[in-house]
């Protein structure tokens, strides 16, 4: 018969599941910095991100960040 998970690594499971998601997001946005800075030369992707999501997600939130990206590909 299994154990039950300990609250430690039921916070260890879902931290882990986290980081593999922040990961996933951040590799989507980038993506499609490394898009939108390639029709803007001379304007680092840094820039970019910052334009296309830091300054809409208050701060910086990756799920406010991935809804701009959503709403950008929609009317894209």
């Amino acid at each position: 018969m299994k154990a039950a998970l300990t609250l430690r690594d039921q916070v260890d499971r879902l931290l882990g599941k986290y980081i593999a998601l922040d990961q996933t997001a951040d590799d989507l946005i980038d993506a499609y910095v490394s898009d939108v800075a390639l029709k803007c030369p001379g304007i680092p992707p840094g820039v970019v991100r910052q334009c296309e999501f830091e300054i809409h997600a208050r701060g910086y939130s990756r799920s406010l960040a991935l809804e701009r990206l959503r709403q950008k590909l929609e009317s894209a």
